[in-house]
């Protein structure tokens, strides 16, 4: 952030191990004003519980003139957990009710994060049932799939928007392009992460 001049948050994760010592956390950079956030933000909660959210769930509002954007971002449970479903479905009804206090009140929402699950999960439905439009699935192109990297074969990583920002989505794509993904054929060659990112451009 400090190289690229950006304003930048931290959401801290809940759960470690002797493997992630830091846990799995998220970050968000803007070259915007933040001009609020919170980790893990709550509506039916009074504190977040410990078996939900344990990556992270964060909220940053992003100010631009008189513009304000809602940008949620969350890491849900692996899903190859014998609770991820229940987990999944807890997790899902909490970012939907604070995504809900944002919209109430007409703001712009940009949803977004590995969010373990495919297209074809009951997860999915959730989002889509509450009115969330998936960015690829509006207008992305090419290649869909987003883990693992070096080759990939699921999707799970996800852009999702709603409020008048929605109808000013241009684009959406994977980035399977340079450093963001591992080349199998090349030795040498190596990701940022085991995941490739979703870019998705807003006029």
């Amino acid at each position: 952030a400090r190289e690229m001049d950006m304003n930048w948050v931290y959401f801290p994760s809940t759960w470690k191990d002797e493997n992630w010592p830091h846990g799995i956390a998220g970050a968000l950079l803007t070259k915007l004003e933040i001009s609020e956030w919170q980790n893990c933000p709550l509506v039916n909660y009074t504190a977040c519980p410990e078996d939900i959210f344990t990556r992270h769930f964060g909220r940053v509002v992003i100010s631009h003139g008189e513009n304000k954007l809602v940008v949620l971002s969350a890491h849900l449970l692996p899903g190859n957990r014998p609770t991820s479903k229940q987990v999944h479905e807890r997790e899902i009804q909490e970012i939907l009710a604070v995504a809900e206090e944002d919209r109430k009140a007409g703001h712009s929402l940009v949803f977004m994060g590995d969010l373990n699950h495919a297209p074809d999960g009951f997860e999915y439905q959730l989002w889509k049932g509450a009115g969330l439009v998936d960015a690829f699935e509006a207008r992305g192109s090419g290649f869909a799939l987003s883990s693992p990297s070096d080759v990939p074969r699921r999707r799970i990583d996800y852009i999702w928007t709603a409020g008048p920002i929605a109808e000013r989505l241009l684009s959406c794509r994977i980035l399977y392009e340079g450093e963001f993904r591992t080349n199998p054929d090349d030795p040498a060659s190596f990701a940022l992460s085991d995941h490739i990112p979703v870019l998705a451009v807003f006029r």
